[in-house]
């Protein structure tokens, strides 16, 4: 399970010193394995994008491009972590809900390692090695696999 945080930076003045954080929203992503985020960003409309590796259970949503668990069926489960699966999330702007989940792998162990968003609203993440990237030499756009 996931602790989220979300702050916005305020500013009151030039002086430096008077830079600070006002906490936006918290809460929790996860499933009943070990879940870790690897990468967070936010989009033009405040919505916040996580990513990273879960195991069975994490929630996924309807229409999702992986709803379902794949990982570690021919590697073995990692003796760390246990089974694990690539994860991306899209969290609404207030953290309220989950606008999609969706595990990111195949049997072979994945993860995400990384994710940016484009001014367009593309998502493109980094795995180390997921076939179901397969237009990616390093990093892919999610829109050509799912309408984000």
């Amino acid at each position: 399970m996931l602790l989220l945080a979300a702050a916005e930076t305020l500013a009151t003045g030039n002086d430096p010193a008077t830079v600070g954080c006002q906490l936006q929203f918290s809460t929790y992503l996860g499933g009943p394995n070990y879940d870790r985020a690897y990468a967070v960003e936010v989009d033009q409309d405040g919505c916040v994008y996580i990513a990273g590796r879960a195991g069975p259970g994490f929630p996924a949503t309807a229409g999702a491009i992986q709803p379902n668990f794949g990982g570690d069926i021919v590697s073995g489960p990692s003796a760390a972590y246990g089974k694990q699966d690539g994860f991306i999330t899209k969290l609404a702007s207030d953290g309220s809900r989950l606008i999609w989940s969706t595990y990111f792998g195949d049997d072979v162990a994945g993860f995400i390692r990384d994710l940016d968003i484009d001014l367009a609203g593309d998502v493109y993440v980094v795995s180390p090695a997921n076939p179901l990237a397969t237009c990616f030499s390093g990093w892919c756009s999610l829109r050509t696999l799912y309408p984000v």
